[in-house]
């Protein structure tokens, strides 16, 4: 919805176990987000437009349909907590290592074939 684009001060959303097929793109304007937690949905992927969320330092998604992991999440580069775990992802793209400050990185019960070099640059 696009009222969701006057939320520009909120800090933190919960969206855990809903049915949820798509977040909408007007959420890339809530730019003050630093907690964004989505997991138990049915989301199959993101829209670019979560690249905009620079303060976002917890990001869950995990427990929903996603076959990689979302390219935009490597734009994220103040995550400190990304839980991707219970997924079907198969690949983690490259992007994985632009989360040079995340401390805790959850990837269990996925089928993923497995990481690419990238991953080196996480400290």
């Amino acid at each position: 919805p696009p009222d969701i684009m006057k939320l520009d001060k909120l800090i933190e959303i919960n969206f855990e176990d809903n049915d949820l097929e798509a977040i909408p793109a007007e959420f890339g304007h809530c730019t003050s987000l630093t907690r964004l937690s989505m997991p138990f949905n049915s989301l199959k992927e993101l829209p670019v437009e979560i690249a905009q969320l620079h303060k976002v330092r917890f990001l869950n998604i995990s427990h929903n349909k996603l076959a990689e992991m979302p390219d935009c999440i490597g734009s994220l580069t103040s995550i400190e907590m990304l839980d991707l775990s219970s997924n079907e992802i198969l690949v983690m793209l490259p992007s994985i290592g632009n989360l040079v400050h995340c401390e805790t990185m959850t990837l269990g019960l996925n089928i993923l074939e497995g990481l690419p070099r990238e991953v080196g640059n996480l400290r």
